[in-house]
């Protein structure tokens, strides 16, 4: 009896031991060509019990489950991908992260002020790290040495901006490598006073978002830039020689900036660019013809922008020497602009848009308001130019016959009266007698 109850007790053990999360039933777990998917996202106690993972799991999603720390090891060989993000994780143990082949960790909205030196030494394989909306606020409590493989890295909503000034994200700094390949500092109070901060990485770096920060300048851009947002900043101008060396950049944004102009040849060198946004630019009231150096554009090898917007911007005109470009681009939106629809902008209605863009509408004149501008007739683009000239011609006419008029009576008044002594005096005294 007593031998039966052994064997049942280390069965209970060993049960225990060796208990999955796929073996509670909150948990989702799918069975994948790569490998096996385990979803235990909204399960407040799934690190209560002494979970094991199992040999072919490849993900794991333990978000949203107010998780405060990462205690008990996570050991895998072949996990990929870990989830942890929206939890309330203030601390990682050191040794906790036993996953040599893990390539994605999301840690995103979390309460992490550092991370240990040694959190990441057993996860050097990392492609990806996503940090955003943590408390970080100082480059000392944080280090990433180990992850030598690291190709993105996202630090959005951390107010690390002001570490950057005398910091580096680099050598001496947060020991991040130089092979990178895309930054995202999204919302980190960061500023222009570093034009150097990405220096180290002009070889390799493609992808940068620096947007909604208090940026009023450009900082130096890495060589090899392909995509870049600059949205959100308080930059008033586009200096002619900032992109002279990103000649690969593809993706350009540029919304809601406080520039007035966009100049001749501020995209000159960009001669990779297909898309490029300039929304919400509340101050943009003029923009160049020769924004790309040339106003005649012969084919597409000439212009490669396949996506331009306007949209929600400050312009009222376009010069017509932009009427060439804009053909060759195939999707233009112009939409919620205070356009004034008279003779200048009349050309805009041989462009072809597509239909859910075509809802760009006049502001003035008051008889067209609101009027898409497509649907004007084009006798109804008229300048005030032409109207004045319209409303004056019959009065001009009548002040110049009345000018003639009266220029006519008096030369007839000065040759009467201004003419007659003289007539008198010409006339002999006596008449001759005859003979």
């Amino acid at each position: 009896m007593h031998v039966i109850f052994v064997y049942v007790l280390i069965g209970l053990v060993y049960k225990i031991e060796s208990l999955t999360f796929c073996d509670d039933q909150k948990c989702v777990c799918l069975n994948k060509n790569e490998g096996l998917k385990i979803s235990c996202s909204s399960h407040s106690t799934v690190l209560a019990a002494n979970y094991t993972l199992s040999d072919n799991v490849t993900t794991l999603d333990l978000s949203r489950n107010n998780l405060t720390r990462i205690q008990r090891p996570l050991v895998s060989d072949t996990l990929i991908e870990l989830l942890l993000n929206s939890n309330q994780i203030e601390e990682i143990a050191n040794d906790t992260l036993r996953l040599p082949s893990l390539k994605i960790l999301d840690l995103s909205h979390n309460n992490l002020k550092f991370i240990h030196k040694d959190t990441f030494s057993q996860i050097n394989n990392l492609e990806c790290l996503n940090l955003t909306n943590n408390k970080f606020n100082a480059f000392g409590n944080i280090n990433f040495y180990y992850l030598k493989k690291l190709q993105e890295i996202v630090f959005d909503d951390n107010n690390i901006g002001p570490s950057l000034e005398n910091h580096s994200l680099f050598e001496g700094g947060l020991q991040l490598t130089k092979e990178i390949q895309s930054i995202s500092l999204r919302n980190v109070n960061l500023t222009a006073n570093n034009k150097h901060v990405f220096l180290d990485a002009r070889e390799h770096l493609k992808k940068l978002i620096l947007s909604h920060n208090n940026m009023t300048d450009f900082i130096d851009l890495p060589d090899k830039l392909v995509y870049l947002d600059l949205s959100s900043n308080p930059i008033k101008r586009i200096p002619r020689d900032v992109f002279i060396f990103t000649t690969d950049l593809s993706v350009l944004k540029l919304n809601n900036i406080l520039i007035e102009e966009v100049q001749g040849f501020a995209f000159f060198y960009l001669c990779s660019l297909h898309h490029l946004e300039l929304e919400k630019n509340r101050n943009l009231k003029q923009f160049s013809p020769l924004a790309w150096g040339r106003v005649i554009v012969k084919d597409q090898i000439d212009l490669f922008v396949n996506n331009l917007t306007l949209r929600g911007s400050n312009l009222t005109s376009l010069d017509v020497k932009m009427a060439g470009i804009f053909k060759k681009i195939k999707r233009v939106d112009l939409r919620d602009n205070p356009w004034i629809c008279d003779c200048r902008i009349a050309w805009l209605q041989e462009i072809e848009i597509p239909e859910e863009l075509m809802d760009f509408r006049c502001s003035s004149p008051s008889n067209l308001f609101n009027r898409r501008i497509h649907e004007v007739n084009s006798t109804e683009f008229i300048c005030e130019e032409e109207k004045i000239s319209e409303e004056s011609n019959p009065i001009i006419t009548i002040a110049i016959y009345c000018i003639l008029l009266t220029f006519a009576v008096l030369m007839m008044y000065f040759f009467i009266f201004s003419a007659k002594p003289f007539l008198y005096r010409q006339l002999p005294l006596e008449f001759p007698r005859t003979p």
